[in-house]
């Protein structure tokens, strides 16, 4: 029902509310506002939710959006199944991302930092979170034009990136980019 009545309906000419002008971004933004009531009985939807929201807002730039709803997830997942659970720790590393491609790279460092102490304590690695670390150390270590260690965990996040099952094929194509960003930077020839 969010998705048909909050998202969708809003985009049908024949509804009232219908604005032709309104694009995608101010369409999440009207859905994005009712969220937290309309899934007030299940966090864990509304954790899920607020991750989404947050990572398109970021594509969009939309910074402060962007981590206000990560920041949102990151809270609910914690409440819901602890610092250390996966779905905790992938709501932090897409915090730190937002907040390196906003240029906000103290706020993404002391993330990183937080979420590196709860993932140590997990028994066993989750590969999609390793996935996540590594495109969040890439993206903080190019913000602050450290293109070597970038390279590292960009090189790192592609190696993993065909055990990721969530993982969709624009995502490779933007590492393979960063990659060639990086070694350009570096002054070194493309391998």
């Amino acid at each position: 029902q969010f998705l048909s009545d909050d998202v969708i309906a809003r985009a049908n000419p024949l509804n009232p509310e219908f604005d032709r002008e309104a694009g995608i971004e101010s369409i999440l933004e009207g859905a994005a506002s009712g969220v937290d009531s309309r899934f007030a009985d299940d966090p864990m939807a509304r954790a899920g939710l607020h991750r989404t929201l947050g990572n398109i807002f970021a594509t969009f730039r939309r910074d402060d959006l962007a981590t206000t709803h990560l920041e949102r997830a990151q809270a609910l997942y914690s409440e819901q199944l602890g610092g250390s659970a996966a779905a905790t720790l992938l709501a932090a590393y897409d915090l730190a991302w937002a907040h390196s491609l906003a240029g906000q790279l103290q706020a993404a460092e002391q993330v990183l930092q937080e979420a590196d102490r709860a993932r140590a304590g997990r028994a066993e690695p989750d590969l999609e979170v390793e996935y996540r670390r590594a495109l969040a150390y890439g993206y903080w270590h190019a913000g602050g034009f450290r293109s070597a260690e970038a390279l590292a965990f960009f090189q790192n996040a592609l190696d993993l990136f065909p055990a990721i099952e969530t993982a969709a094929p624009r995502d490779r194509g933007t590492l393979t980019i960063n990659i060639a960003d990086a070694y350009l930077r570096l002054g070194e020839p493309l391998e």
